[in-house]
């Protein structure tokens, strides 16, 4: 690879996760941390954000440096702690006068700072692009989709193995995966597939059914359904989940199999929302073509059409 790739949260060994391996005692000098350690904020939200704001200070510094190890033709940081603020203290930024209120603001205005320190260095045919993976809402409930498939008859597992997807047997209809992709447990497709090709589209119509009338506390949980056609194409498209489903404000879709109830609250205070992403793009080479109402797959096109033709 011609460049420096410092992969992220999902890394599993800190060194195997930097390209060129040059790099790793200069990254460890600097304090360099893959992710935020988002277990402190179960026991001790001090040192959640001690922890938060010492992961964005190593951060800052190995942009700092990066910045000059090189002549970029993309230089792309990544800011993930802005993620785990939200999860846990989301109800400090709906709150002035929460203990973290100014601490939550505290670390945004840190990024600001980087992004305007950044922009201050660009050269004049230079683009700049931000964007976000997801936005952020205040978290009401959790909403335990695998256990209503368990309940109405979709989701069955094998007599005494544990409740895992792994574990499902040929009576399964349909099972749930992060975030709120429903898969028809399609026969020939899955080990333990027993949906016929014939039966799919009455199985995808009682499910869009179930979850139309889903109800917590007498309030309606499900804002959307997709079949997978409405929203992806593509050469994968047969991977996709079958239907995707979105929330209605404050309720938290989740995939996990040993839920005992339909709907609950954990530590989390802030969940994800689709609606709230963005895109903001500072260039004098926009394509013609561009959206006005772009998608992440736009924004990938976006990126690779400036690079090629800068």
């Amino acid at each position: 690879m011609n460049g420096v790739h410092i992969s992220g949260f999902v890394s599993i060994d800190f060194e195997r996760s930097i390209h060129p391996k040059s790099l790793v005692p200069q990254l460890k000098k600097l304090d360099y941390r893959l992710d935020v350690d988002a277990q402190k904020a179960h026991k001790d939200l001090n040192l959640f954000l001690e922890d938060l704001n010492e992961t964005l200070t190593a951060r800052i510094k190995a942009i700092e440096y990066l910045w000059n190890y090189t002549d970029w033709q993309v230089f792309m940081p990544t800011f993930t702690g802005t993620d785990r603020l939200m999860h846990f203290l989301w109800s400090a930024y709906d709150d002035k006068d929460h203990k973290y209120h100014n601490d939550f603001l505290d670390h945004f205005r840190q990024i600001d700072q980087v992004v305007g320190d950044i922009y201050s260095k660009l050269a004049e045919n230079d683009a700049l692009i931000m964007l976000s993976d997801h936005g952020f809402e205040r978290l009401e409930k959790d909403v335990y989709i695998n256990h209503l498939l368990v309940s109405e008859g979709f989701l069955t597992f094998k007599p005494n193995a544990e409740p895992k997807l792994v574990n499902i047997d040929s009576a399964t209809k349909a099972f749930a995966l992060d975030p709120a992709r429903i898969y028809i447990n399609q026969k020939g497709k899955y080990p333990a597939g027993s949906v016929e090709a014939g039966d799919k589209d009455a199985c995808l119509k009682d499910l869009e059914n179930l979850f139309q009338s889903l109800q917590v506390d007498g309030i309606k949980v499900i804002k959307h359904i997709y079949r997978k056609q409405d929203i992806y194409a593509g050469p994968y498209l047969q991977d996709a989940g079958d239907l995707v489903l979105i929330a209605e404000k404050g309720f938290n879709l989740k995939g996990a199999t040993t839920a005992r109830e339909l709907a609950g609250k954990g530590p989390f205070t802030g969940k994800h929302t689709y609606q709230d992403a963005f895109l903001l793009l500072n260039s004098k080479d926009i394509p013609p073509s561009f959206s006005d109402h772009p998608s992440v797959i736009d924004a990938g096109k976006l990126i690779k059409s400036l690079v090629t033709n800068s």
